[in-house]
């Protein structure tokens, strides 16, 4: 993935999700066929993840996948906390 593809993504990740900002997602490289079996799609799952204590006993996760593909386009996008 492209290094300004991946910063535009991850801007628009914290802007939604500030739960997460700062946080460097893992990112995995997807190859998905197409109708066209010569032209393979690859597409690139990004994970960001933050875990935040709220008192001593109460720890909240937050997991934010991102589904982008090559030209850095989401396709979508999931939460759970």
């Amino acid at each position: 993935m492209d290094q300004k593809v991946f910063k535009s993504v991850c801007q628009e990740v914290y802007r939604r999700y500030p739960a997460v900002n700062g946080i460097k997602p893992t990112v995995k490289l997807q190859k998905i066929n197409s109708e066209d079996k010569q032209i393979p799609e690859s597409t690139y799952l990004l994970v960001f993840n933050n875990s935040a204590r709220i008192n001593e006993s109460v720890k909240v996760t937050t997991w934010i996948r991102v589904v982008v593909n090559q030209h850095g386009k989401i396709q979508k996008i999931s939460s759970s906390h």
